[in-house]
């Protein structure tokens, strides 16, 4: 019976050997991600050298007869067309006087003309622009600049009271897919 125990006892770890699996010679792993859709647009600004998108800023001598000059951005790696409109506020002066926005102009970074801003009517805030629209075509992230200038109107400037004025100008993007 002795025998017997020890021949089964080697029977069982011969077999434990040869039944154990052997490891495989290679293994795999997928990795799968998702580039998320990004899109910022605002005021670009300077910063230390870096330019910025920000959400608001302020430009000063807005009554030059050139015009308020601002940069609009968008930075974006979608590739869906955007549409780009404004409202904007008259001047409004700090003793009750307005002097009236005469015209809004837009000119792409990369192109040399400036393109008058189409009216769309009257907004929540003032009278509404359509500024431009345009379809990224450049895979990744990118950014889109423009030069706007916004006019007073100077024959009411010449007329205006003395004092500070103020207009708002709200610029917003929509999707179009």
């Amino acid at each position: 019976m002795r025998k017997f125990l020890i021949f089964i006892l080697m029977l069982g770890v011969a077999l434990s050997l040869v039944a154990a699996p052997l490891p495989p010679a290679q293994v795999k792993i997928t990795l799968t991600t998702k580039v998320p859709e990004f899109l910022a647009h605002g005021f670009l600004t300077d910063d230390d050298g870096e330019e910025v998108i920000v959400s608001s800023t302020s430009v000063y001598n807005a009554f030059d007869a050139e015009g308020a000059r601002f940069t609009y951005a968008v930075k974006t790696n979608v590739s869906f067309p955007l549409t780009v409109s404004a409202e904007i506020t008259p001047f409004q002066g700090e003793h009750d006087g307005t002097v009236s926005i005469k015209g809004i102009y837009v000119k792409p970074s990369q192109s040399e003309q400036e393109v008058a801003a189409s009216p769309a009517g009257v907004g929540t805030l003032g009278d509404r622009y359509d500024l431009f629209s345009f379809s990224p075509n450049i895979s990744g992230m990118a950014t889109y600049a423009y030069s706007v200038r916004v006019v007073a109107d100077q024959d009411e400037v010449a007329d205006a009271a003395v004092g500070n004025y103020e207009s708002t100008v709200s610029i917003g993007i929509s999707t179009q897919y």
